[in-house]
């Protein structure tokens, strides 16, 4: 996994806007593009923002 990367000038109030990326293992195309999968992702985004209290401004999910 990469570091987390700050993007330039995002800091505010003590908080940061963070960029995070990941790809499926050896870039394999694990993930079809489907309803399951796309509710696996929302998901695992929800209980994130629920764990850590993070806000989300977007994400996408590539294949």
């Amino acid at each position: 996994m990469h570091p987390v990367r700050f993007l330039n000038g995002a800091q505010e109030n003590g908080k940061s806007t963070v960029e995070i990326t990941a790809k499926t293992l050896q870039g394999r195309f694990l993930l079809k593009p489907d309803t399951h999968v796309t509710s696996i992702i929302i998901g695992v985004i929800a209980r994130a923002k629920q764990r850590f209290g993070v806000e989300v401004h977007a994400h996408v999910a590539l294949r």
